[in-house]
């Protein structure tokens, strides 16, 4: 992930504050594009991240209502989320159900 000095200032940098395990990243990124900045993908880049190799997988559901609670109108409408994968779970399984209510995985975070 690389920024300009001046832009990560800008929105605040990471939020360690609320965000003290995981999703600084995305909470960055969507800060930037409010910003009216651009984040874009290489897909020729090899990176290596290491998720969760020294903290584990544990997800934080207080951190998980905190992106929900500022990030629930990005999330419902992401341009990027490919429609015939399903969002009633994190595994990005194609959808059964054309009519699925993209709501449903948000009830349990509210």
């Amino acid at each position: 992930m690389l920024s300009r000095k001046t832009a990560f200032r800008e929105v605040g940098g990471f939020n360690d504050r609320d965000l003290k395990v995981a999703w600084n990243d995305v909470d960055y990124c969507l800060r930037l594009r409010e910003k009216g900045y651009r984040v874009v993908f290489n897909p020729y880049a090899t990176l290596y991240h290491l998720e969760s190799q020294s903290r584990g997988d544990h997800k934080d559901t207080a951190e998980i209502r905190y992106m929900m609670g500022h990030w629930r109108h990005y999330a419902d409408r992401d341009p990027f989320y490919n429609p015939n994968l399903s969002l009633l779970d994190a595994e990005y399984r194609i959808k059964k159900d054309p009519q699925e209510d993209r709501l449903l995985y948000y009830r349990e975070y509210r």
